[in-house]
């Protein structure tokens, strides 16, 4: 049986991803992270926010342990940071980002703000439980169960150096 559980600081996976692009000679960043670019400089949140495609991460685990079948649950270890199963597009992605500014815009008086007036942070708060925090994926015969266009997705609201996601990996 196994059971293991992972941690990683989201600044060691996108070094990761990072390195392994130079060293195969391509960059396929695009396709493991992806971050909104804005070259206006109103603060509508977006340099706080990103995303990471996990995919790859999450194989070399299933590998590492030899896990064959069970399930895999990635969960986020911070409350305005996200784990979840979808398209990772970046059409998608930027729909889903400007959905979330108009449910939850920066420029609102949030209570959270006044309390931790630090971070001014509680549309990141919001956008994430709107998420979710974590996501479970069947493992069959060593390979994630996900569909077509579906990636685990790490989605991040409000970056801060030290932020980390936890990998839980069951079965046999």
């Amino acid at each position: 049986m196994i059971n293991e559980i992972y941690d990683f600081t989201i600044d060691e996976i996108m070094e990761e991803y990072i390195q392994s692009s130079r060293i195969e000679g391509t960059d396929e960043r695009h396709l493991l992270f992806y971050s909104p670019n804005k070259k206006d400089k109103k603060d509508d949140g977006t340099h706080r926010q990103f995303f990471i495609n996990l995919d790859n991460k999450v194989r070399e685990l299933i590998n590492k342990c030899g896990l064959k079948n069970g399930f895999v649950i990635c969960s986020s270890k911070h409350t305005t940071s996200s784990v979840y199963v979808n398209h990772f597009e970046q059409g998608f992605l930027n729909d889903m980002l400007e959905f979330l500014r108009e449910q939850y815009p920066v420029s609102k008086k949030y209570q959270h703000n006044i309390w931790d007036s630090e971070y001014k942070n509680g549309d990141a708060h919001l956008k994430a439980i709107h998420i979710g925090k974590s996501a479970i994926i069947i493992v069959k015969n060593g390979e994630l169960v996900l569909g077509d266009f579906e990636n685990i997705i790490y989605a991040e609201f409000d970056y801060r150096h030290g932020k980390s996601i936890n990998v839980s990996l069951f079965g046999t």
